[in-house]
């Protein structure tokens, strides 16, 4: 199998099948020209594709006098999108689109300064400076999701280069000491604990897993494992064919690593006692900058000379699938419900987007949309969306807009369903959304509860196989 070049293989782009993930701009260019070429079941599928407010307007441009979709669950569906105000159905989506995220002020400006427990539930911040985010200092902090506080763990001059979110009571991080090397330090709100020391952690990366933390080591082919309470057990993972162990990604669920070098690519389980899957880097790749999964099967690498490739796994082997020319990108991530994958560009500092199915180019999703000189990243799962600029809508009440701000976005969360695409949604999506507006008062707000309602109709309407957008006809 040889991967499809996404820029010049027009083959290996479909973007009116992506056009659920699109712009508002481009969903209404599309309804309008499907009216006007009467291509009502095309535009009724599409209808029930795109994100609920967008909906509601390509909904008011069916003739449902004259034409309505074939079955009466359907009809009915149709009407009741058709009736709700436009205006309204924005507001109301970007007011439920806030509530489903955090908002934390600080500057967080790299990947590395955030971590999520597998599973959801808590993360971990690197803040840089004192409480005004200012001077030389150093904060580590715990935060859980959904919630309002955070527990601090440490404040202070001392330097930390990774750190990674093993529940909201514990973090592990690498800590520089006063000499040449580094610290393996559990922190926990009031305790300190170090586990290990030593010149070799020296630019190592920590990753949390579904069984514990996982420390890959710069120097050597080496990695360290273990659990918050538990020992520190070492591995050598030169067997495997690498030479090195920080340059690696944890998969979706946490049950799964990826490790990279010059040469090679190579999946394990989190407990690494198994090889799933390797490969050799084709030439024209080069190096690995950085990589990430992009879901359970899929992974993404970027080259230290640029270019972005697309890997599954197949008979023990990855195979490239598909690669595109970007720039060199590190701080790789997967955002499944928005259907992207994106990096930052190491030259640039700003965000570069690719559709997820063929790696071809895309803009910044609009749910990321809205903030200057902003930074984006996700948890390895893509639940969470990290989203760092200055904004005046993201600045809590009595911030300075000046100053940056950080938002966290849960796609899982209820009231997140209003932003995406209803073709996104998951079965488990239509339950979450069951149990809110099956909850005791207070409950959604009135003007919320009908999109919640219609999303949790029109998706499961699309699930049951009633329609599907496939790109126009």
């Amino acid at each position: 199998m040889t991967a499809r070049d996404a820029r010049r293989d027009p083959a290996a782009r479909d973007d009116g099948a992506r056009l659920p993930w699109g712009t508002s701009r481009e969903i209404d260019r599309a309804a309008a020209r499907l009216a006007r070429t009467r291509a009502w079941p095309a535009l009724w599928a599409l209808t029930c594709s795109v994100p609920v407010a967008d909906a509601v307007r390509a909904a008011r441009r069916l003739r449902l006098g004259r034409w309505s979709p074939p079955d009466q669950y359907g009809r009915a569906l149709a009407e009741r999108l058709a009736a709700q105000d436009p205006r309204m159905a924005d507001r109301v989506t970007e007011d439920a689109w806030n509530d489903a995220s955090r908002v934390f002020p600080e500057a967080i400006a790299r990947a590395g300064q955030v971590s999520f427990a597998p599973g959801g539930g808590a993360m971990a911040l690197l803040m840089c400076g004192d409480d005004e985010g200012e001077g030389e200092g150093e904060r580590l902090a715990l935060a859980g999701l959904p919630g309002t506080g955070l527990s601090r763990v440490y404040s202070g001059t001392r330097r930390h280069e990774s750190v990674s979110c093993q529940g909201p009571r514990d973090l592990i991080a690498l800590r520089r000491t006063g000499a040449v090397g580094n610290e393996l330090v559990r922190y926990t709100p009031g305790t300190t604990q170090i586990l290990a020391d030593g010149t070799e952690l020296s630019g190592g990366r920590t990753v949390a897993t579904a069984h514990g933390f996982v420390v890959g080591l710069r120097t050597a082919p080496v990695v360290l494992t273990g659990t918050p309470a538990g020992p520190v057990e070492r591995t050598d993972i030169s067997p495997f064919g690498l030479g090195r162990g920080d340059l690696l990604a944890v998969g979706p669920t946490g049950g799964r690593l990826a490790f990279g070098d010059r040469a090679r690519l190579v999946v394990t389980d989190a407990r690494l006692s198994t090889v799933l899957a390797g490969s050799t880097l084709p030439g024209p790749h080069g190096e690995i900058l950085d990589l990430a999964f992009a879901g359970p099967r899929r992974l993404i690498t970027s080259g230290a000379h640029g270019g972005l490739w697309m890997w599954e796994p197949a008979a023990g082997r990855l195979l490239p699938v598909a690669r595109t020319d970007a720039p060199r990108l590190s701080e790789l991530f997967s955002v499944p419900a928005l259907r992207v994958v994106g990096g930052r560009a190491v030259e640039e500092g700003r965000p570069y987007f690719f559709d997820s199915t063929d790696l071809s180019a895309v803009p910044m999703p609009a749910a990321l949309t809205g903030a200057a000189g902003q930074w984006a990243t996700a948890s390895p799962d893509g639940r969470y969306i990290v989203r760092a600029g200055r904004s005046r809508g993201d600045a809590p009440p009595g911030q300075r807009s000046a100053r940056s701000a950080t938002r966290v976005h849960d796609l899982r969360h209820p009231s997140a369903t209003l932003r995406l695409p209803l073709a996104a949604l998951t079965p488990d999506d239509v339950r979450a959304l069951g149990a809110l507006l099956q909850a005791p008062p207070p409950g959604p707000a009135p003007a919320r509860r009908p999109l919640l309602e219609l999303v949790r109709d029109c998706a499961a309407y699309v699930l049951d196989g009633h329609v599907r957008w496939s790109g126009p006809l």
